[in-house]
């Protein structure tokens, strides 16, 4: 019953949840959403191999600025006093690995191209450039040594990135605040739009790479204009043109701005390489505080993760100039509306920065992954194989598997992964089940880190494992020797029997011990007074049974009714020794005898009729047994009288005792009946209910008609 109550129960959750045993019809697919990094600086980056090599963008010698030394000299056009100055102060202070040195609109490099400047003991690597000073303050990387007089100085934005094109170079805006965005009357600029500045330069010059978002004029004006610009012209630019961040000192001496370019060796044509595909981080460091070091970024998976040396320290994901999220990861959760870019930074704020290091934008979008738990196949007793799809996958790749239980358990178990690079169908083979027995299962996409952080599962599905038929324990009850008619005036009952070894026994719901070699059992069973059904059950590991039932009637007392029966059989003995004396009786006396016995077998009918009413058939039996005993009497007292007065006749004295062995016989029947069948009624009718009366006369109908 428990069973039937169990399964009526999962119908019922079938029917709820559409699914029902594995045979319901498709499962519904789970749609989860998932962070897309659609373009990364460093998805290519070989984290074991490269190093940050740190430099400066925008340096000037001291040409441009008062000489170092009162004795030294200094112009406008640059000299080599000034380069040489400047190139050994940087190679003393060994922070450095390169720089971007140069005079306003005059180039610096080579270092030895200045007369007498001594570069043999220098270690520094240079890039060489030059600020155009007059063209909105664009600085050119990787452009070959020129002069002043090399060419007139440009003034037109258009007209240098050109020239800057045409010698094969890079280039970027410098302190965008202070060259037209900075609204100060005493020096007017030209304030460009964000689409001025797309339509008329980002969209035209691929040699263009970026602008700084920390430049060395005043931290208040990087702060309110710089960053807030270059969010703009990211997010409208997009992935599809990427621009990058740099940190430019604009003054000689300060180690307070930097770039660090992932490099796996110091060459100009790594350093080129990394700053034209953003390869690279920033840094501002005003209070030259020990700045935090990036061990890796990894991207996709539906994350973008953070590896750093440091936890202390804030991780702040920026977005439009506004913190979105912070820790160590990324995910679609932190995603905003109308989000398409988002970058890092990592350091320490009050109202401004203290120290910042950040990365170039990531580009991202959301996507889908789509799982469905399929229907199971292949289903023994003691296995399946389940199965799965991923029908849509926006990342790279998902671990999958399915996790399963028994129906009604609270913990899962799991099944081995798999790694899916694409959509498709999965399957897994799980063992060790329980036969005839209800599971539950669903399917199971993880993505993100080494542990698998995120997830989606599809819809629980049901199957049930098929039994195996195995035949009940053995079971056979040797003593007493019949199950079923045992009369006994003891009031303790001796039950053996023999079953399978492994077997357990239950006897009256009491667990026996079994014989481990012999399987035999026993045990000593108190009886009440009546009718005893006692139950024998034998169970296996498999839970199935073997029942026996052993019936047992209890009568403490012997009723009075032996005595009449032993007088009978003695009254009958002594006849039969009567009869053997006589030879031959009166012919006319043996019919009438025989007619009295007639009379007595239609008495007992009549009695055996009445026994639907079993208290007039125990007063009826008393009666005809009464009537019996007389007549039998009267017989007897005929003989008597027959041999003292007719010595002489013939009488067929053998039917004469017939007569009397057949009225014994029924007297003796009638006492049966009385003990085995009415007594015990009458007991039991006194403790039964009006059902159990009724169905005790429909038994006794029965036993009347056997």
């Amino acid at each position: 019953m428990k069973k039937k109550t169990t399964l009526l129960t999962i119908i019922i959750a079938g029917m709820l949840f559409g699914s029902f045993f594995g045979l319901a019809a498709e499962g519904t697919t789970q749609t989860e959403e998932v962070l897309v990094v659609e373009q990364s600086p460093y998805c290519d980056i070989d984290w074991d191999e490269v190093y940050e090599s740190k430099g400066i963008t925008h340096a000037h010698t001291s040409a441009n600025y008062p000489p170092l030394d009162e004795d030294a000299e200094g112009s406008w056009t640059g000299d080599k006093h000034a380069v040489n100055e400047s190139v050994l102060h940087h190679e003393e202070k060994d922070v450095i690995d390169w720089i971007n040195l140069y005079n306003h609109s005059s180039s610096s490099y080579p270092w030895d191209a200045w007369d007498d400047v001594d570069t043999d003991e220098i270690d520094l690597d240079p890039i060489h450039g030059v600020e155009h000073r007059q063209a909105k303050h664009i600085c050119s990387l990787f452009t070959p040594h020129f002069r002043p007089d090399d060419k007139d100085e440009l003034d037109d934005v258009n007209e240098t990135l050109e020239f800057i094109d045409e010698l094969g170079g890079l280039s970027y805006f410098a302190h965008p605040n202070d060259a037209w965005y900075y609204d100060d009357p005493s020096y007017p600029r030209d304030n460009h739009t964000v689409e001025e500045m797309i339509d008329w330069w980002y969209s035209e010059y691929d040699s263009l790479v970026g602008q700084a978002i920390f430049s060395g004029r005043g931290r208040e004006k990087h702060w309110e204009v710089e960053r807030p610009l270059y969010d703009e012209l990211v997010k409208e630019l997009g992935k599809e043109r990427p621009i990058y961040a740099f940190s430019e000192l604009d003054n000689r001496l300060s180690y307070s701005r930097l770039n660090h370019l992932l490099v796996e060796d110091n060459t100009q044509e790594e350093y080129r390489n990394a700053i034209e595909n953003g390869e690279f981080f920033w840094s501002y460091n005003v209070y030259d505080t020990d700045m935090p070091e990036i061990e890796k970024i990894e991207t996709g998976n539906g994350e973008i993760r953070l590896h750093t040396d440091e936890d202390h320290r804030e991780r702040r994901w920026v977005y439009m100039n506004e913190t979105v999220a912070t820790g160590d990861v990324f995910t679609a959760d932190d995603m905003v509306e109308g989000q398409n870019y988002v970058r890092l930074e990592i350091g320490e704020w009050e109202s401004e920065p203290e120290y910042v290091l950040g990365t170039q934008p990531f580009y991202i979008t959301t996507g889908d992954i789509e799982t469905e738990t399929e229907e199971p196949f292949e289903i023994t007793h003691d296995s399946a194989i389940l199965q799965g799809e991923i029908s849509k996958m926006d990342i790279e790749e998902v671990d999958v598997y399915f996790r399963y239980r028994k129906y009604g358990q609270e913990d899962w178990q799991s099944s081995e992964k798999q790694t899916l690079k694409s959509t498709g169908t999965f399957e897994q083979k799980v063992e060790n089940l329980r036969e005839d027995t209800y599971y539950e299962f669903k399917a199971v996409a993880e993505w993100g880190g080494n542990d698998g952080l995120y997830e989606t599962t599809g819809e629980v599905l049901f199957f049930e494992t098929l039994s195996i038929y195995r035949p009940p324990p053995s079971l056979s009850i040797i003593s007493p020797e019949d199950s079923v008619e045992n009369l006994t005036y003891e009031e303790n009952l001796t039950i053996e029997g023999i079953t399978d070894p492994e077997s357990s026994v239950k006897i009256d719901g009491e667990e026996v011990e079994v014989s481990d070699e012999t399987g035999h059992f026993e045990k000593i069973v108190e009886l009440n007074e009546g009718l005893n059904i006692i139950e024998v059950i034998a169970s296996d590991e498999n839970d199935s049974t073997t029942v026996e039932k052993v019936y047992a009637q209890y009568m403490p007392e012997i009723p009075e009714i032996w005595e009449e029966i032993e007088y009978i059989f003695k009254t009958v003995g002594r006849i039969e020794n009567d009869l053997n004396e006589l030879e031959e009786e009166h012919k006319e006396r043996l019919n009438e005898l025989e007619n009295d016995l007639n009379e007595n077998i239609t008495t007992l009918q009549e009695a055996l009729n009445r026994l639907g009413n079993l208290e007039e058939v125990h007063d009826g039996l008393q009666q005809e047994i009464s009537e019996v005993k007389s007549n039998i009497t009267e017989i007897k007292n005929e003989i008597v009288d027959l041999k003292e007065e007719s010595d002489d006749e013939e009488t067929d004295f053998g039917l004469l005792e017939g007569a009397l062995i057949i009225n014994s016989i029924i007297l003796a029947l009638l006492v049966i009946i009385m003990i085995f069948y009415i007594y015990p009624k009458l007991k039991t009718q006194q403790n039964s209910d009006e059902n159990d009366l009724k169905d005790s006369d429909e038994e006794s109908t029965k036993d009347k008609d056997d």
